[in-house]
Parts: structure tokens; C-alpha cells; sequence
């Protein structure tokens, strides 16, 4: 309230005078004031963006000195740490190639309004995509032309999975995994690892170990019970879509499939 500016009646409602402990009291706010939002940064006053979800006093103050030399761009919110994914709603961009230069850009939808380089101005948290966006409990693809750059994904956490000691050969995980399979419309073949937050609340951000992947069959016993450790461990998950799933590896033999990773690097001119 003293380095916001909200008032106690605010925060609040007669209907529920006590605050909602599942949410960020801003947040709450916002989704009782639809009205104001989304918010421009750039003509937005000081008192209004202080109220924006996701935004602290010292990037307020930071985003103002910005605007005093000129508009801001995507590099500078990338640059301020603030999360893209409540400031630039994914559904109104679009990754594009600037054939000039070869850049990896974003701009908006319709207006091709430019918003930045994800070349130019990559950070990278604890190991995870360089430039990734997420809506929360389900992101859809992310396409560029006919190359996919970000694959589905979803937030999972242990809640949804409920709190039965799963023990020994256990019909009741098989049941529990297959709900939540068919609850989130998740594929079969995914990926797993804890979500950065998970991550940050268990000490562990920065060790590669704990942020790459692991490769789940959600039709096969062990890998159910390898999901179930890891989201008991972690509290919550980032579940990925496998693309190509293992029927559909571009490499095949006699015996089968393969799949090999080629790793590349682009370095800004």
C-alpha cells in the first residue's frame, strides 16, 4: 500500500473483506478493473503503472527515465528482467526473418509495428530457452513461416496430480497420471523439468542438472513414476510437447528410428 498507492477499500471487497492468499493482491486488482487494461508503457502515468502485475518501484522508475529519451523498445524490457508474458500478449505477435540482415525479430500483428531482436538481446535464466513465452497453464506453438521456435507446453503442479502416497506398483498413479493426461490434453511422448520459479523457491537455479529436460512415455510404468518423483521434488513442472514425437524421427532403419541433435550458434553482426 506505501509504495504502491492503493488504499485498503481496494484491495478488498465487501462480499470478501479477507485477502485472496491463492493471489497477488495486484493481480487481483487488475482482473476487478479490466477496464484499464492492457496498459501502454509508454504513456502511461507513474501511478497506473505501478498497479501493473509483474512491475516493481524500480523498474517503474526505470521505465520512466527510458521515456524520457525515447520510446520503449523490446530490448529494453528485456534488458529491465520485467515478464513479457504480462506486458506483450503473445496472441498479438509474430517472430519474422528481416531478410536485410538476417535478424530474428518480433513485431506486432497487422501493423508489423517492429518490437525488438531476440538475436540482440537474448537472456538467458537459469539455463532455460533464450527467448520463450508463456501463457501459464497452456502455451500453444510458436511458429515463424513453417519452423516451429517454441513447442507446446504446459504448467503442471503437484496439487493436480492430489496427495495419495503412491507407493510400490500402484494402480491408484496409473489412474491419478491418466486423469491429468486427459484433464490438460497432454500428448503421450513430453518433456519435463521444474519451472524456473520452482527452481528459484529450491535454491537450485543455475545447476544445468536441474534444468534439462527429461523425456517421459505417459504409457509406460517407469516413466510414471520417474513424473511423479520429479513433480513431488519440484512442486511444480514445465511439461513440453516431444516434436517430432519418437514415430516420426526424420532418421530411420531397418530396426528403427533415430534422432541425433545438431546444435547451432548465431552471433549478432
Amino acid at each position: 500500500m506505501r509504495f504502491y498507492g492503493f488504499g485498503a477499500h481496494e484491495l478488498t471487497r465487501e462480499a470478501a473483506p479477507n485477502l485472496d492468499l491463492t493471489m497477488d493482491p495486484k493481480l487481483a486488482w487488475a482482473l476487478r478493473h479490466r477496464q484499464l487494461f492492457p496498459v501502454d508503457l509508454n504513456k502511461a502515468p507513474r501511478h497506473l503503472l505501478l498497479r501493473v502485475p509483474g512491475l516493481g518501484t524500480k523498474s517503474v522508475e526505470r521505465i520512466l527515465r527510458i521515456r524520457r529519451w525515447h520510446k520503449l523498445r523490446l530490448e529494453d524490457l528485456v534488458r529491465l528482467h520485467l515478464p513479457l508474458k504480462k506486458l506483450l500478449p503473445p496472441a498479438e505477435t509474430e517472430v519474422f526473418i528481416n531478410e536485410a540482415n538476417g535478424d530474428v525479430g518480433l513485431r506486432r500483428r497487422g501493423s508489423h509495428e517492429y518490437l525488438g531482436s531476440f538475436a540482440r538481446a537474448w537472456v538467458i535464466p537459469l539455463g532455460f530457452h533464450p527467448f520463450s513465452f508463456s501463457l501459464g497453464r497452456h502455451t500453444p506453438r510458436l511458429r515463424c513461416g513453417k519452423v516451429i521456435v517454441q513447442r507446446r507446453s504446459w504448467r503442471v503442479g503437484a496439487e493436480e496430480l492430489g496427495s495419495d502416497n503412491f507407493t510400490g506398483v500402484s494402480r491408484d498413479l496409473v489412474i491419478a497420471v491418466e486423469r491429468l493426461h486427459a484433464r490438460r490434453d497432454l500428448p503421450r511422448h513430453i518433456y519435463i523439468r521444474p519451472t524456473e520459479a520452482a527452481l528459484r523457491r529450491s535454491g537450485a537455479e543455475g545447476r544445468d542438472k536441474d534444468t534439462k529436460p527429461v523425456y517421459v512415455d505417459l504409457e509406460s510404468y517407469l516413466f510414471l513414476e520417474i513424473f511423479h518423483r520429479w513433480l513431488g521434488k519440484a512442486g511444480e513442472l514445465e511439461v513440453t510437447e516431444t516434436l517430432p514425437d519418437p514415430d516420426h524421427l526424420l532418421w530411420q532403419e531397418k530396426d528403427g528410428r533415430r534422432t541425433f541433435e545438431l546444435r547451432t550458434q548465431i552471433i549478432p553482426r
